[in-house]
């Protein structure tokens, strides 16, 4: 999500400096060649001492662009509203834009008080499926729209990455199942197991791909051994993408390895933990892919849809023309921000 903003508004916004609020570690951030941003009145009283160091205060910067992905809900709580972006609305020192993402549910009264004043002081602010939509509106926000991620716009065309030999399907899995009680990880290896097992029979062969390595590390260990496959784990997410994007087909419990996968014309199934994924789906009008908690069905769904030649090109099929108005649209969203911050 990262790399869409930097690369979309960098080509569209030649005045603008790029500051990185995250709590990865400093080399991590080098990468993406941008500026960091520091906080506290030591910050503030030494500002012209740090920006020789490419360091910014918070007072430095005039527009938070928000691209949590998922962070605004039951789930996360009030606290985490309150200390993304509920402070800075309340200050009312910067523009605010909130790209789309998922939200929701919102039942508790301090985390709706928070989302109406983040909302409300928000230049834009975009749910990325309907039920997210839907959950902003029950709390009152009208200013709300529907967009696309924004990774459907990340284009990997040039990443020169080395892929597997031969047809591969990725199973990409998520440790954030166990955390979240969708399912344990041993229900999960099992489950993968059997997926591998189907692959095989077929002809394909299974590769274990970490889309957050860290956090998955252990659980891409497991599988390994259960299913003698290899463990690939990319540090650019932009060659994650490209390697999504070369496979046959694609398993996953990792939001943002679905995205990948059909913003690529990559058929893919999902288990997920959360609305996001059978919502992503159901704009392919592919929600059949999407695990509901019958093991044998899921498996039955992906012997005739991911492990057959003419199923895969149904999907295939299916998810040409969304993944096309979706670029479009992203596009558009691109301009409109770009136009807003340059004026």
């Amino acid at each position: 999500m990262l790399w869409t903003v930097l690369t979309e508004l960098g080509r569209r916004c030649n005045s603008v400096e790029f500051v990185l609020d995250s709590k990865a570690p400093y080399l991590q951030k080098t990468k993406y060649n941008v500026l960091q941003k520091s906080s506290g009145f030591f910050s503030e009283i030494a500002k012209k001492q740090l920006a020789r160091f490419g360091v910014v205060p918070e007072s430095g910067i005039t527009h938070f662009i928000d691209i949590s992905g998922f962070a605004y809900g039951d789930f996360w709580g009030a606290k985490k509203a309150k200390r993304r972006l509920g402070r800075r609305a309340a200050a009312g020192r910067a523009s605010i834009y909130m790209l789309p993402q998922a939200f929701g549910p919102f039942s508790d009264d301090d985390l709706v008080k928070e989302m109406q004043r983040i909302c409300k002081s928000s230049k834009l602010v975009c749910a990325r499926d309907a039920k997210s939509l839907d959950y902003l509106k029950g709390i009152g926000i009208s200013n709300a729209e529907l967009l696309p991620d924004i990774t459907f716009a990340l284009d990997v065309s040039d990443r020169n990455i080395v892929k597997p030999d031969g047809d591969y399907v990725c199973i990409i899995p998520n440790a954030k199942l166990g955390e979240s009680g969708a399912m344990d990880n041993t229900d999960q290896i099992e489950l993968y197991s059997q997926v591998a097992d189907s692959v095989r029979a077929s002809g394909l062969n299974p590769v274990i791909v970490l889309h957050e390595p860290k956090a998955d590390k252990d659980i891409g260990e497991e599988l390994s051994r259960r299913l003698e496959a290899p463990v690939l784990a990319p540090d650019d997410a932009r060659d994650l993408k490209a390697l999504i994007g070369g496979a046959t087909a694609v398993v996953t419990s990792r939001f943002h390895g679905l995205v990948s996968a059909l913003s690529t014309g990559v058929p893919a199934m999902a288990v997920g933990w959360s609305h996001k994924y059978t919502e992503l789906l159901a704009d392919f009008d592919c929600e059949e892919l999407a695990f509901t908690g019958d093991r044998s069905e899921f498996l039955k769904v992906l012997d005739a849809n991911l492990c057959d030649i003419q199923g895969r090109e149904n999907i295939k099929n299916k998810l040409e023309k969304p993944r096309t108005e979706a670029k479009r649209k992203l596009e558009e969203l691109f301009d409109r921000l770009a136009r807003q911050i340059d004026s």
